[in-house]
């Protein structure tokens, strides 16, 4: 069967709608796979999935692998978030650290200079 046996044109074969509405199920249904997989959080969800949505139905995303990478994206932006906020939490247990160190040499040294001080009148 070639080519030249087709008859009707490729939109009376299957019409572009009904490609497009499958298209939009498989993704919507991706969505809710998501969600159930809990590869989408309740907080992605509010912020990140109107948009998704949006973008299912429009021009931005229509193969499954552009929106595999959009999530992609968004988990590891959320990973980096979290990366940075551990960083930042050594950062600061390293300066509290330091400066409990710093605060205890300082009262040695006090002590020491109070205990020579208090020594020499003695003698």
């Amino acid at each position: 069967m070639g080519i030249g046996k087709r008859k009707g044109t490729r939109d009376a074969r299957l019409p572009a709608k009904v490609l497009w509405m499958r298209r939009q199920r498989v993704l919507r249904r991706l969505l809710k796979k998501y969600r159930d997989a809990k590869k989408i959080d309740s907080h992605m969800w509010g912020l990140w999935v109107p948009q998704a949505v949006r973008a299912v139905q429009g021009e931005p995303v229509q193969k499954q692998k552009s929106f595999d990478r959009s999530i992609e994206a968004i988990h590891n932006e959320k990973n980096l978030k979290v990366k940075e906020k551990a960083l930042q939490e050594q950062v600061d247990a390293r300066k509290q650290k330091a400066a409990a160190q710093k605060e205890k040499r300082k009262l040695k040294e006090e002590n020491k200079k109070a205990g020579v001080a208090a020594a020499k009148p003695a003698q």
